[in-house]
């Protein structure tokens, strides 16, 4: 079931957050996001 199922699944608020935080200067979270879109069976 695992191997079907992604782990992660990108929803729109976590996006909205994300830019937030990059107009912001942050760019940690929009590279972890960035992360888990490339790897979403991993944890």
């Amino acid at each position: 079931m695992n191997s079907v199922n992604p782990k992660y699944t990108l929803r729109n608020y976590l996006v909205q957050q994300a830019s937030d935080k990059a107009t912001e200067g942050d760019l940690g979270m929009p590279h972890a996001l960035q992360h888990m879109i490339r790897n979403p069976y991993q944890e």
